[in-house]
């Protein structure tokens, strides 16, 4: 909405779809816990889209989620300070728990956190991410499970849209 060309065009993603992809990819692990972490600034549309689906699917299997509280201003603009309050957070989550991030990013930083609090992963809590970000999820300790949720593939397809509209 920021940009004066999404007026003419805008490629958007399915992210409660999004969401619901990470839900059923524990489910079929067999999770039985789960909790979700949003963005830091977890008011951004895709962010909370992505939780919706999440939680969406897991209430229509029976299934309750634990959702990471918004960031206050200074921890959303200083990840030392907000560590220790994820830290806390994911240190009482029951286990084992699988716990999906708005992206991966902020998966990278459950992983960081997990590693620092002592935590197992994956045996204690399963990290999802999305974006598959190549570079943040080899690079992970341990590597980062993601969804790829086909951004090179979308901005292809809507080139060839637009060639065909201009032809």
């Amino acid at each position: 909405p920021d940009n004066p060309v999404s007026r003419c065009s805008a490629l958007l993603l399915d992210h409660e779809a999004i969401g619901a992809l990470g839900a059923d990819y524990f489910l079929n692990l067999r999770f039985t816990r789960f909790a979700f972490v949003g963005h830091v600034r977890d008011e951004t549309p895709w962010s909370l889209n992505r939780k919706r689906g999440f939680t969406g699917r897991l209430d229509e299997r029976g299934y309750d989620c634990l959702c990471y509280p918004r960031a206050t201003a200074l921890e959303r603009t200083d990840f030392g300070v907000e560590q220790k309050r994820l830290r806390a957070w994911l240190v009482k989550l029951p286990k084992p728990v699988a716990v999906m991030a708005a992206c991966d990013r902020r998966a990278l930083q459950i992983l960081d956190t997990c590693m620092d609090a002592g935590i197992s992963v994956p045996h204690e809590i399963a990290v999802l991410g999305v974006d598959n970000d190549e570079v943040l999820c080899e690079t992970a300790s341990p590597p980062l499970t993601s969804i790829d949720i086909g951004e090179e593939n979308a901005g292809y397809e809507a080139a060839r849209t637009l060639d065909a509209l201009m032809r």
